[in-house]
C-alpha cells in the first residue's frame, strides 16, 4: 500500500470503505467493474483462464 505520508506522493487509490488514519477519502468509482485490455492483450486471450497469465492492474 503506497505511504501517503510521503512528500513525493500526492494521492493512492485504494479499495474499501475509506477509513484510514490521517486520509480524505472519496469515491472514484462503483463496484461493478469490467475488464479491459489493450489489443494485443485481447488478441492472447480465448477464455477466462487465459487472465491468470497476462498482468492485472
Amino acid at each position: 500500500m503506497v505511504d501517503l505520508s510521503w512528500p513525493d506522493v500526492d494521492y493512492g487509490i485504494r479499495f474499501r470503505l475509506g477509513k484510514w488514519l490521517g486520509v480524505i477519502a472519496e469515491l472514484v468509482g462503483g463496484t461493478a467493474y469490467q475488464p479491459v485490455c489493450a489489443p494485443p492483450v485481447a488478441a492472447r486471450l480465448n477464455s477466462l483462464a487465459d487472465l491468470a497469465h497476462v498482468p492485472v492492474i
